[in-house]
């Protein structure tokens, strides 16, 4: 079967990769009314050259028995339909159109191409009584086509294992996490996971590991009573190391102690495969028995990292500027990691389980080979001080609150720290925003824009070629359908020129602004926006999909 648009070259959406750029103007835009044939199409999908020169568009109607109508739109690069081919296919081979439609630059889809299979020794760690029990079996991986990302990716079926009874004594460990000297193809692929399906009340980690296995677990602390006083042991952490060949052998165990109950708040994997530990002070129900003389503040935490083989590679005992912090937000940038998130000095007894309304602080922490640089905690009150807002906005934001969701942290190329997306109160979805914080961590501005609907949005930058200003775009929802949960979502853009720290209106694109609109046009559901070098195109359609809608923005000079 022959294509309909020999020269094209689809390349599978990446949408949010590409090279991003600034200023906004509407070069053009069509509506394409469909055939009678693409109005009951099933499935459609969209591709175009790297180069913008060409655009595809693939509707797929099940007509029954075996067989399947495949509508092909051509278009050109100001986005005018120069062809439209209507063909009967079997299902077989408008499954392989689809795949054409959807494939990516860098992972070309052959329907003849022989897909592979592994095998390898696997273990499970379950997060419980990691020290008594762990599974040894064999896992067989496949590769496989998924539509939906338009690549290959792995499947894996994991063999009945068997228990391997280890050392047992009188502890009770609770397992934090477990790392593993993966086979880098098996990492690159996904391998590793969460069984998110356990019935059992905890995760449960599965590993191919080479040879190393190295598990933390949390020792609860034993407790004496004697005449109406308790006397807890220190909290311990215990880290075992096993050996995997042949069956699984503990090699070496070793204990880290602290005074009082800490907690373990976040892990983080490096991509070198060591593990990343911050751990802080539990509320004060769980130190009681504890000398308080000697206990740890409630703002006193520790950061410690732990290779494959069970050995730290760093520790840093800090102050935090807030008692309470959980860095929700973290990002690698070379040899450096930064840490972010809502905290909050309300009350020391609490813990962080028990802020609730009150994460009235944002906290930045920047460590660099094993060593803290700074930690800063910025409080509301400077949020509402540096805040600028559209002009035609009267009101910004008020809250005291950051709670925020569907929220990205970035550091830009001359080292200041972004955090873009969404507040939230009590299940509300409230203002975007955009936190510009320098090298140091120190608020620039707060920029903000309400949202227009009370869904939740998306939000995403692009930096000029210049790096001196800056596209932010809102993909926001008019409404959820019920029963798909397919969000009708438009674009907003405006400008953002950090040094000058101003916002400019922000413009919508979808939506019915004019006489001349005669519909609401809506963005793909999974091929939104394509980003080309200077420009954004939308792809869409009317809400009953009956029309291709699509829009060429110029981000130009």
């Amino acid at each position: 079967m022959k294509s309909v648009v020999k020269n094209i070259v689809i390349v599978a959406i990446v949408v949010w990769l590409a090279e991003p750029t600034y200023s906004q103007k509407l070069v053009t835009s069509s509506v394409t009314p469909l055939e009678k044939t693409s109005l009951k199409a099933k499935k459609w999908t969209f591709g175009y050259n790297d180069d913008g020169s060409a655009y595809q568009a693939q509707f797929i109607t099940p007509k029954g028995k075996g067989k399947t109508i495949v509508d092909t739109y051509s278009f050109d690069s100001n986005l005018q339909m120069v062809n439209h081919n209507s063909e009967e296919v079997t299902d077989n081979e408008a499954l392989v159109m689809v795949k054409k439609a959807k494939k990516d630059p860098t992972s070309k889809v052959d329907p003849n191409r022989q897909l592979k299979e592994v095998k390898a020794d696997y273990v499970r760690v379950g997060l419980g009584a990691f020290n008594t029990v762990l599974e040894h079996g064999v896992v067989t991986g496949t590769e496989t086509w998924n539509d939906q990302l338009g690549d290959y990716l792995w499947e894996f079926k994991y063999g009945e294992g068997k228990e391997e009874k280890l050392k047992a004594d009188d502890r009770k460990t609770t397992a934090q996490f477990s790392i593993a000297d993966e086979p880098e193809e098996f990492r690159k692929v996904g391998f590793w996971t969460w069984d998110k399906n356990t019935k059992m009340p905890y995760e449960v980690k599965y590993h191919a590991p080479k040879s190393k296995l190295t598990v933390m677990g949390v020792v609860h602390p034993k407790v004496q009573k004697t005449k109406g006083t308790k006397v807890v042991d220190n909290q311990d952490y215990v880290i075992q190391t096993f050996s995997v060949k042949n069956g699984v052998t503990l090699n070496k165990e070793r204990i880290i102690s602290f005074r009082g109950p800490k907690l373990v708040v976040v892990k983080l994997l490096y991509p070198d495969g060591s593990m990343g530990v911050l751990f802080a002070p539990h509320n004060r129900a769980s130190q009681l028995g504890f000398d308080q003389s000697i206990l740890y503040k409630a703002n006193e935490y520790t950061y410690m990292r732990f290779g494959i083989d069970g050995n730290t590679i760093d520790s840093i005992d800090f102050v935090c500027p807030v008692i309470a912090w959980t860095p929700t937000f973290f990002e690698f940038k070379g040899e450096t990691l930064y840490l972010a998130g809502s905290g909050c000095n309300e009350n020391p007894e609490k813990y962080y389980f028990d802020l609730k309304d009150k994460k009235d602080h944002m906290v930045i922490m920047k460590i660099t080979n094993g060593k803290m640089d700074f930690i800063t905690a910025t409080p509301a009150a400077d949020y509402t001080s540096k805040m600028v807002k559209p002009t035609s906005q009267k009101k910004g934001f008020e809250g005291e609150v950051f709670d925020v969701q569907n929220t990205q942290l970035r550091i830009r190329d001359n080292g200041d720290i972004v955090l873009i997306g969404q507040y939230k109160y009590r299940g509300k979805n409230l203002d975007y925003m955009f936190l510009h914080f320098d090298s140091k961590g120190s608020l620039i501005t707060h920029y903000t824009v309400k949202n227009n609907t009370p869904e939740a949005g998306e939000v995403h930058l692009y930096d000029n070629p210049g790096g001196k200003t800056i596209t932010w775009l809102i993909i926001e929802p008019q409404k959820v359908d019920k029963e798909t949960k397919r969000k009708y979502n438009y674009a907003r853009l405006s400008t953002i020129d950090p040094a000058a720290r101003t916002l400019g209106e922000f413009a919508t694109y979808g939506l019915k602004t004019s006489k001349e609109q005669k519909d609401d046009y809506f963005l793909h559901p999974v091929v939104p926006v394509i980003v080309l070098n200077k420009e954004l195109v939308f792809v869409g359609g009317d809400e009953d999909n009956k029309n291709i809608w699509l829009a060429k923005v110029a981000l130009g000079e």
